[in-house]
């Protein structure tokens, strides 16, 4: 629970919060869905555009693709004095399993720039001191799903669970998984 002081404080750091989402299920009438979203407040700036073709072939194997762009300057947040700029792209395929099972399998490519001061906090200059200022990373996902929903929308009745798996993939400059 939040208390009125540090939701005060939450608020004035933030700033004002600024942000467009576009989403179609059914683009130009083609089955195909397309968003695109725009997020801006005193500290982060985001950009993000996605297609996803849910029928890509007639056995219901699905293609999507997602551009992003992030820019963070954490001095607005009172928290650090370092900034980070992200891009990238990842395309994902899609698999029915059954009815009810889906398996996805995707690819991410990403570029992270970062500008430290002197004021930032140790960690963050001796992970910069050792890991460098930019960042090229390839990561490998993959998701499980199945669900039992009565419909897509507003359903009434059944579950749905998910399990997902992500790492880097060898030759990132950064490794990691989650």
């Amino acid at each position: 629970r939040v208390d009125r002081r540090q939701r005060q404080m939450c608020i004035r750091d933030s700033g004002m919060i600024i942000g467009s989402s576009v989403s179609q299920n059914n683009f130009m009438g083609t089955g195909k869905k397309m968003s695109t979203s725009v997020n801006k407040t005193d500290a982060v700036t985001s950009l993000n555009l996605s297609f996803n073709n849910p029928y890509y072939t007639v056995d219901g194997i699905s293609r999507g693709y997602s551009l992003f762009y992030s820019q963070t300057d954490f001095s607005e947040l009172s928290l650090s004095d370092y900034n980070t700029d992200t891009y990238g792209g990842r395309t994902t395929f899609g698999f029915p399993i059954n009815a009810r099972e889906r398996l996805s399998f995707s690819v991410e490519a990403s570029q992270t720039e970062m500008q430290v001061s002197d004021g930032a906090p140790e960690e963050i200059q001796d992970f910069v001191s050792d890991q460098g200022e930019n960042f090229t990373e390839v990561t490998i996902g993959s998701q499980w799903s199945w669900t039992t929903l009565n419909r897509g929308l507003f359903p009434t009745a059944g579950g749905k669970q998910s399990l997902a798996v992500e790492a880097t993939a060898p030759g990132s400059e950064l490794e990691y998984y989650r």
